[in-house]
């Protein structure tokens, strides 16, 4: 995990084939997207855009904030190249398929996002917005998704008023995705039903509309949501070994 992942997405324009073109595009060290590279035949050019995600600049950012936990200046730097969404933050944290997961992966992950939650010298509104847009599309699941997880709730308890603002300049959409992992859980357990009961009494007639998107979320995933590496398919049919599906 400790190196640079190169993400380069081409995008050819003046192409003569008309069909789109799948390309694999492999990190330094692991494939970590596919891209589908179109024609566009107004131009002749050729634009590469590139997304860095830096993974031995943020561990020697953790290496020096855990030398001096309290310095400012180590906690900027580690928060600046901490990943700032989603697919930054599973790339770099997450396990390719096949790996072989050692203590020390997990160890790793586990470290960065503790470090990421104790940082207490960085202004509340630049973090909370962070900690919101890591949680945009992300899914529950073991080891790094679960920490991600358990960081945002322990937030939301301490910064609510803020958190709530900010959610509330976010589209409809980016909300219910925002909730819709924020209350991803395999149970449905009394903790979760208060904290969701809290956050309605405490914020119903200062954001209805947010809240009506947050108890919908609350609805569709607490206690219904599964962890995406336990299948390959989220479809709900199993069909008997053995057995063939036929349209009907």
């Amino acid at each position: 995990m400790k190196y640079i992942n190169l993400i380069l997405i081409f995008v050819f324009c003046g192409c003569t084939s008309n069909k789109d073109t799948k390309h694999v595009i492999e990190s330094t060290n692991k494939i970590v997207c596919e891209q589908i590279i179109k024609k566009d035949s107004t131009k002749n050019n050729v634009k590469i855009l590139s997304l860095v995600v830096d993974t031995l600049t943020l561990s020697n950012a953790y290496n020096a904030l855990m030398k001096h936990p309290d310095d400012k200046k180590c906690q900027e730097k580690f928060f600046k190249e901490f990943p700032t969404t989603w697919f930054e933050y599973i790339s770099t944290y997450g396990y390719p398929e096949g790996q072989i997961i050692s203590e020390n992966d997990i160890a790793y992950g586990r470290g960065h996002i503790e470090a990421f939650g104790n940082l207490d010298l960085i202004n509340d509104t630049l973090y909370c917005t962070k900690l919101i847009d890591l949680s945009i599309g992300a899914y529950i699941d073991a080891d790094a998704p679960n920490y991600l997880h358990w960081q945002l709730h322990n937030n939301m308890g301490k910064k609510t008023a803020l958190m709530m603002k900010l959610i509330s300049s976010m589209l409809e959409s980016d909300q219910m995705l925002f909730w819709g992992f924020y209350w991803a859980s395999l149970h449905k357990d009394n903790t979760l039903q208060t904290e969701c009961d809290n956050l309605i009494s405490s914020q119903q007639n200062i954001y209805p509309n947010e809240v009506k998107i947050m108890r919908t979320a609350f609805e569709l995933f607490c206690g219904k949501s599964s962890f995406s590496s336990v299948s390959d398919t989220h479809v709900g049919l199993r069909l008997a070994e053995g057995c063939c599906c036929q349209d009907e």
